[in-house]
């Protein structure tokens, strides 16, 4: 089994997306103006390596440069989470 990798952006989080516009989870582990260094923070304490990604837009807001996180999962730890595990776990840090 190989190292998984997940592409996260700020929109998947965002309260006010509707689910056809890009949010991932439902609203309650969702928040408002989600930022790229909240998702970092999020992902920090849960003990993943990742790489941020500035400048980028996402694919539904194309003019706007919010940028993404690339999540790496290592084949040790957690082999079995999938996006949305990893979606949830992150959402729950943002809520909390």
């Amino acid at each position: 089994m190989t190292n998984k990798e997940f592409v996260i952006w700020p929109a998947y989080f965002d309260v006010q997306n509707s689910r056809s516009k890009g949010r991932k989870l439902n609203k309650e582990f969702c928040t408002r103006n989600v930022k790229l260094k909240e998702i970092v923070s999020a992902v920090k304490k849960l003990g993943y390596s990742y790489e941020q990604v500035n400048s980028k837009a996402y694919p539904k807001e194309p003019w706007e440069n919010n940028g993404y996180v690339k999540v790496k999962i290592e084949n040790s730890e957690n082999s079995t989470i999938g996006k949305y595990e990893l979606l949830l776990q992150i959402g729950k840090q943002l809520c909390a």
